[in-house]
């Protein structure tokens, strides 16, 4: 299962001799190291079964790439690393699986001691614009946060935007985080308009929406939210140890075949055996390049559900299980139950067993308030009530999921056409209280 992945832009200084020397200065820092290393060759291997460092170097693509193996009773891990010299990037991933000797279950990943060598060496490059380190960057530049925000690059990283109004560490966050975000903190609250929230992630992906989260003292929550994202990625098969053995295996096929090219022509035999030859390989080839890509998916899928236990891990025993209603949006359950706890926390008192409970799962179960963000949409449609069928109206149902379900004098709407929630609603109201009332139905029904 992957429990670690990256990708990212470096400097050209990051050259293919220069990963060969830093893959070696790490692999003598891990806790069972491996001596007597022959690099004189960019391509080599060292070690046993059980510990081994394998270097490719695939110079037709200007890709080198490393892999350790390691099995201790902790399982196997196998770290990939991944340098694109002509394109000057760097992919990372580490995947672990169980043993029989497995003693310890958990996986948890931190910030690579890998990814940290090579920021202080100086070697990574920028992101969306932005310089990727341990520390946050304080910038409140509308433009070059803008810049940064709408970027889609399939290597850069996310961005993680605290505003003024957040309570986080920035740099406590960004040290965290160096390689698998950029964490910029804005002070002066520049985006404040189109972002009010005090904290947003945004993606280099065009239909990936930046998630806002309110404002709490964790960190998991973000930390989650970026390692799914990077686990859940397209691989292409360059990026991938699997895929670049196998593209180092077809260059390898094809000199072999080249060679005997020149002789098949003389021979009607050989000519046949050859094509027969060459049409295999290139069937394989093919097989290979789809299990790889099948693959892939499922390692990403794997991860995904392993961010999801871990989540849930993270936060303890659920206090609660989920019941069988269907969500009509993400967290509805979260959110609903949360917004019932701040109203009820408000009749408690302070400093009590009960009230320090509440607190507790309120601050580790971060929302976006979207119940109340949808009262105050309704309330705001409604005012100064007069006539039902106008786009204010029709616009703010249809943002906060409520759908008109009958239309014969009066009309009845029902929370995401869900006829156990129905509201009537006059096609004229005269009456401003009539206006005030009907707000207040649809707010107590629906949300």
């Amino acid at each position: 299962m992957q429990i670690y992945s990256t990708k990212f832009r470096v400097k050209e200084e990051f050259t293919a001799k220069t990963f060969v020397e830093c893959i070696l200065e790490w692999s003598k820092s891990r806790k069972y190291p491996i001596n007597d290393i022959d690099a004189s060759e960019l391509s080599f291997i060292a070690g046993d079964d059980n510990n081994y460092l394998e270097v490719i170097d695939l110079s037709s693509e200007k890709i080198i790439a490393a892999r350790t193996h390691e099995e201790t009773n902790g399982g196997v891990w196998n770290t990939d690393f991944i340098l694109n010299y002509g394109n000057h990037t760097f992919s990372m991933y580490i995947n672990r699986s169980f043993s029989d000797n497995t003693i310890n279950t958990e996986s948890k990943a931190y910030m690579s001691n890998f990814v940290n060598m090579i920021i202080k060496k100086c070697l990574v490059g920028k992101s969306s614009g932005l310089d990727i380190g341990k520390s946050a960057l304080c910038i409140s530049d509308k433009m070059i946060l803008e810049d940064a925000i709408n970027t889609y690059d399939e290597y850069s990283l996310p961005v993680i935007y605290l505003s003024g109004k957040s309570r986080l560490t920035p740099d406590k966050l960004a040290a965290k985080l160096a390689g698998l975000a950029v964490v910029v903190h804005d002070e002066e609250n520049v985006l404040y308009d189109s972002y009010p929230d005090p904290i947003y992630v945004f993606f280099p992906h065009r239909n990936i929406e930046p998630v806002s989260l309110s404002d709490y003292p964790h960190h998991r929550e973000i930390q989650m939210i970026i390692n799914t994202y990077h686990n859940n990625r397209e691989y292409r098969e360059l990026d991938t140890w699997n895929g670049i053995q196998n593209r180092q295996i077809n260059i390898s096929n094809r000199e072999i075949l080249s060679k005997y090219r020149n002789l098949a022509e003389d021979n009607e035999v050989i000519t046949n055996m050859y094509a027969e030859l060459e049409s295999k390989i290139n069937e394989d080839s093919e097989l290979r390049d789809r299990l790889s890509f099948e693959n892939n998916k499922l390692i990403a899928e794997n991860a995904r559900l392993m961010q999801e236990l871990e989540r849930l891990k993270d936060g303890g025993i659920p206090v609660i299980m989920k019941g069988k209603e269907p969500e009509i949006y993400a967290d509805e359950y979260r959110e609903i139950i949360i917004s019932s706890l701040k109203d009820y926390i408000k009749s408690i008192i302070e400093n009590s067993r009960r009230y320090d409970v509440i607190s507790s799962v309120i601050e580790a179960n971060p929302v976006k308030n979207i119940p109340d963000k949808n009262k105050a949409i309704i309330k705001n449609a409604f005012e100064g009530y007069s006539m039902f069928e106008t786009a204010k109206i029709t616009n703010a149902l249809k943002e906060t999921c409520i759908q008109i379900i009958e239309h014969s004098g009066h009309y009845k709407i029902a929370l995401n056409g869900d006829h156990r929630y129905v509201c009537t609603a006059a096609a004229t109201c005269s009456d401003s209280r009539g206006g005030k009332n009907l707000v207040s139905e649809i707010n107590n029904i629906m949300f």
